[in-house]
């Protein structure tokens, strides 16, 4: 029976976090991506790597010389471009450009932040703590310091995955070749910390005072946001 109630409700879970946001919602840009298409490592971009040609001719000292050619690249085939590993300070910078422009375009439209995204003023003022509450937390708010990456780069290797050993290019030990470790902030979670005061509801109880009657309220220290 559990199974049988468990294979029920996971059609309605999909449906749940796959659900359109609110309108007057705009929900935060995604994640800078970790492949981007930049210059081939191969050839530097030229389309082209040297190729030696076998047996060629003799210089001035009667010495023979391979005859090297320009052969298409095959990894980018000449195009010169081509995907790639972005490393971690390249993805870091992308990331918080992105941040920087859809926070500036949301504000000047006077619009107020709601968990990681923007609501118009109005639309905001209409929901109820915990329908805020909720909307924040299936957007929630990303870790200060890396973004919502979830990373930090790896100082051993600055990032790059390798390191020189012996005059040999090896993958760093330190992050196994990756460039970088779990944020040290969010322990990788790339989100922020949990508000301590409402335990991330976003939701506290008001107890009955001067007329007033018990009722559920918007958590003060985070927002109603359930992270700070």
């Amino acid at each position: 029976m559990r199974r049988l109630a468990l294979l029920v409700l996971l059609p309605g879970l999909a449906f749940a976090q796959e659900a359109k946001p609110p309108a007057g919602f705009y929900p935060p840009p995604p994640l800078a991506p970790r492949v981007l298409e930049g210059p081939c490592p191969d050839c530097g971009g030229g389309g082209k790597v040297e190729s030696k040609y076998g047996p060629g001719i003799r210089n001035s000292r009667g010495e023979e010389e391979e005859a090297k050619v320009l052969m298409p690249c095959r990894r980018c085939r000449a195009t010169g471009r081509c995907d790639r590993r972005a490393p971690f300070a390249e993805r870091h910078a992308l990331q918080q450009r992105l941040l920087i422009a859809y926070d500036r375009d949301h504000r000047a439209a006077r619009r107020v932040p709601v968990g990681a995204g923007f609501m118009d003023a109005e639309a905001e003022a209409a929901l109820s703590p915990e329908a805020r509450a909720d909307l924040a937390a299936r957007f929630p708010k990303r870790c200060e310091r890396c973004l919502g990456l979830g990373e930090d780069e790896c100082r051993k290797c600055d990032g790059s995955g390798e390191r020189l050993v012996s005059g040999e290019r090896r993958p760093c030990e330190a992050c196994a070749g990756s460039g970088t470790h779990p944020c040290g902030k969010c322990k990788g979670s790339g989100l922020a910390k949990v508000c301590s005061r409402c335990d991330g509801r976003g939701t506290v109880e008001a107890k009955a005072k001067r007329g007033i009657p018990a009722h559920t309220e918007r958590c003060r220290s985070c927002g109603g946001d359930g992270r700070r």
